[in-house]
């Protein structure tokens, strides 16, 4: 969205974001500029997926969150969340799809008692091994999109 902006500012451009804000757009009813879009709140979702997972688990102390990548932009704020809630966050990582294995399986060995599935293309596009695999260590878990609800039946 950016590129286009400093392309144009005449052109609409419609975009999806995490954070239209961050993209420039001050009010998403009325722009105020030429461009607008659908904003997904990734950050707010996975944080309060994360005290959904708090209340279904009260008991819940070390919660892994499942990543594509370490440097994912929620994850500071899931991470901060958790130490608000006095849980402990372990970060596991599969940027790749050859790394989903090893990832599930250090999750599961990992002692944790609850797992955040955070936005990622690998993990939604693998989200048949992950569920299953997630049932199979009766680990809890949350996921992003309601696909893996529907697909859990």
């Amino acid at each position: 969205m950016r590129a286009a902006q400093r392309v144009t500012a005449t052109i609409p451009i419609v975009g999806l974001s995490d954070s239209l804000a961050g993209e420039g757009v001050t009010s998403l009813a009325r722009p105020g500029s030429n461009t607008t879009g659908v904003s997904i709140f990734a950050a707010d979702l996975d944080t309060k997926r994360l005290e959904l997972l708090a209340e279904m688990v009260p008991t819940a102390r070390r919660i892994a969150a499942l990543v594509e990548s370490k440097s994912h932009p929620t994850l500071t704020r899931v991470t901060a969340t958790a130490r608000e809630r006095n849980m402990e966050l372990v970060v596991f990582e599969a940027q790749r799809l050859d790394q989903l294995a090893h990832a599930l399986a250090a999750v599961s060995t990992a002692g944790v008692d609850a797992v955040n599935v955070l936005a990622s293309s690998i993990l939604y596009e693998e989200r048949r091994t992950v569920m299953d695999h997630m049932a199979a260590s009766r680990l809890p878990a949350i996921y992003e999109w309601p696909e893996y609800a529907a697909e859990a039946v």
